[in-house]
């Protein structure tokens, strides 16, 4: 406000998740933005829909993540042709201390019925990654694209790491769980049916989700023997393949960039 105040003209790059919540601030964005640039393509149709200037560039993500999906980690371990699950429980402290007991308890039980499936734990930076190590487990730290790449299933917490997943082509079940408190105070406000980003990108549930109730390690152990039992891989790969092409071209950034310049040249 106070740039557009001085006569700045404000450019926003990546919009906040009107969509999902709080969607009141469209109206102060119209007010105060000369134009959003955004990077998901429902996004650009929101904004124009409601008077707003916007252009959508694409995921810069595309940028960061390869196309072709690196297996060496599977060599590393030993893996062989059996099913990898990957374990996901989030970059926050908080997100791994609720998901890491919920994911290995999960982990626990699919291998009690199915022995041969492996599981690996992808611990971010920030995260100390010794409560992860439980017998059979296998734990690596600052990793987790690798992760995703290398596995057959994901189970992860819900986040950016669902389109990063979704980038590589790796099918998921997201969960997450809230404190109750948080629950009450945000779910008044929410807009969306499916929580996963790679849900809302598709338009509807293409990846399972799990969440608060749901997120038991019996529930995400059921869903994660349906996958590999009954053959879903492959659909799921499909369904992954078509949000990878929503998401737009590598060089987001740059058209980006270029946007920012043609409204400077029109000051």
């Amino acid at each position: 406000a106070r740039a557009r105040d001085l006569g700045v003209p404000v450019i926003y790059y990546i919009s906040p998740q009107v969509w999902a919540w709080r969607p009141g601030r469209i109206r102060q964005i119209r007010r105060l933005v000369r134009k959003m640039i955004v990077i998901f393509d429902f996004e650009e149709d929101l904004y124009r829909k409601n008077g707003v200037d916007a252009v959508f560039v694409g995921h810069p993500l595309l940028d960061h993540l390869p196309r072709d999906r690196d297996r060496r980690l599977r060599s590393e371990l030993r893996v062989g042709d059996a099913p990898l699950v990957g374990l996901l429980p989030g970059s926050r402290p908080s997100q791994f201390r609720r998901l890491m007991p919920r994911m290995a308890e999960t982990a626990r039980i699919v291998r009690a019925e199915l022995p041969h499936v492996r599981f690996i734990v992808g611990v971010a930076p920030k995260i100390d990654p010794k409560p992860a190590m439980r017998p059979g487990l296998d734990v690596v730290w600052n990793r987790t694209p690798e992760v995703m790449a290398a596995s057959d299933l994901l189970v992860t917490a819900s986040g950016t790491a669902t389109i990063e997943a979704a980038i590589l082509g790796t099918p998921m079940i997201v969960t997450y769980v809230l404190h109750p408190l948080m629950v009450l105070a945000v779910k008044p406000f929410l807009r969306v049916k499916n929580y996963a980003m790679v849900n809302i990108v598709a338009g509807r549930e293409v990846m399972p989700e799990l969440y608060q109730a749901r997120a038991r390690p019996e529930l995400l152990a059921r869903e994660t023997l349906s996958i590999l039992r009954e053959g879903r891989l492959p659909q799921m790969r499909e369904e992954l393949a078509a949000v990878r092409k929503k998401l737009g071209e590598p060089g987001a950034s740059t058209r980006a960039a270029r946007e920012v310049l043609a409204v400077i040249d029109r000051r």
